[in-house]
């Protein structure tokens, strides 16, 4: 079928491989005789009545139509393209009308085909991110983004946000190019730039501590509220579960016979994670009140209603309080101790698998204080050393 934009006199590359494709265009006539208006070069005028000319235009030039009512635009949009096209960089769908290389309409395409394997937060926040950096880039086409674009961005992220929402939003539209590049809509993807800031270690406490901040809690909340303390409790006890996690956690996700938790929806995967739960801490819940099996199991025991999002948080901010602890977290006191806490003794394998993290979120849970190196330092000492007046003396041996 015949190209509607196709025009044959005008088809060829001239030697140097200057583009001549398309043209400038006019639905108007000329309205002495009716004739077609012709491109001069300067307007669009009657061949026969040079003084009839066009005043409305439109641009065709493969398969894209503009229109214009200047001249001058007209000519620059068809030079336009026709340089692009000339330096092989040319691509049709920067220029549709309803630019689907557009970083909105690539973030909408984006979330619409995850829909159905990312939890809503999760596609609410790259929404949220995609906003962002359609918001700064002024919404152009992902194809012109490019390593100083990519620079500029992640600056403007680091003086915005903190540095854990700024490599959310960053990786964010780092995630939609690859997906892009994955679907053949862009070629390549430009280098990263090298990032602005360093994340904070999160605080953690030792095994002491945590027990200490649990030992305050079950003294102040263990009368009145029994499932806090429990709840917190298992978050310190199972690095596997994630707060939120727990929170999600219903009456039918506890097989207590089986010895079992069913954490449906995880953060990190499409499948349900299963965590089997210590002797100890099964006859512990069931002496808790058992509910329906749609219940939440963190609930206000007169009413039924579930937890807030904060009320796990509250009470530990509050035991820490009451010790003089600050700046540690519930998530940063249960999991993030607790891994960091195992990770002096347990192999790393076991550990990612225990705990449900990567092997890169590994390194930044076990890192090991001054004091716990003291012994690595030992058993490094050679067995020869050079004493105080420089002498050679071997150490005594344990027989």
């Amino acid at each position: 079928m015949t190209n509607p934009c196709y025009n044959p006199r005008k088809s060829t590359l001239l030697k140097g491989g200057v583009d001549l494709r398309g043209g400038i265009y006019s639905d108007q006539r000329c309205s002495v005789c009716n004739s077609k208006f012709r491109d001069n070069g300067k307007a669009l005028v009657c061949p026969d009545h040079p003084e009839q000319k066009a005043i409305t235009f439109r641009v065709k030039y493969q398969e894209l139509c503009r229109r214009f009512t200047s001249y001058k635009e007209a000519q620059a949009v068809l030079f336009l393209w026709r340089g692009k096209s000339s330096e092989g960089t040319f691509d049709a769908r920067e220029y549709r009308e309803n630019r689907p290389l557009a970083i909105s309409s690539m973030g909408k395409k984006f979330v619409e085909m995850k829909e159905v394997s990312l939890r809503p937060k999760t596609l609410e926040n790259y929404q949220r991110y995609f906003t962002e950096a359609e918001t700064f880039f002024d919404d152009i086409v992902i194809t012109r983004i490019g390593f100083a674009e990519l620079e500029d961005y992640h600056y403007h992220l680091t003086k915005k946000f903190a540095p854990a929402t700024s490599q959310a939003a960053f990786k964010a539209l780092l995630t939609l190019l690859r997906w892009a590049k994955k679907r053949k809509e862009i070629s390549d993807i430009p280098e990263i730039p090298e990032r602005f800031y360093q994340i904070p270690m999160r605080k953690v406490l030792t095994k002491q501590s945590q027990a200490a901040v649990l030992n305050r809690i079950f003294e102040r909340w263990g009368n009145r509220d029994r499932r806090v303390c429990i709840g917190i409790q298992l978050l310190a006890t199972y690095p596997k579960i994630r707060p939120r996690e727990l929170r999600d956690v219903k009456e039918k996700h506890l097989d207590l016979n089986a010895g079992i938790m069913v954490i449906e929806n995880p953060k990190a995967a499409h499948e349900p994670k299963f965590v089997r739960l210590l002797p100890e801490d099964i006859e512990m819940i069931k002496t808790l009140p058992r509910g329906f099996p749609e219940m939440y199991f963190l609930r206000y025991e007169r009413t039924g209603r579930r937890f807030g999002p904060n009320r796990l948080t509250t009470v530990w901010l509050k035991a820490c309080r009451d010790l003089g602890i600050s700046g540690v977290c519930l998530y940063s006191g249960t999991k993030h101790s607790t891994v960091s806490d195992l990770a002096k003794i347990h192999p790393s394998r076991l550990l990612e698998k225990a705990a449900g993290i990567s092997e890169r979120a590994l390194r930044r849970y076990a890192v090991l204080q001054e004091e716990d190196c003291v012994d690595l330092y030992r058993q490094a000492r050679p067995d020869t050393v050079l004493t105080p007046d420089f002498g050679h003396h071997e150490k005594v041996k344990s027989s």
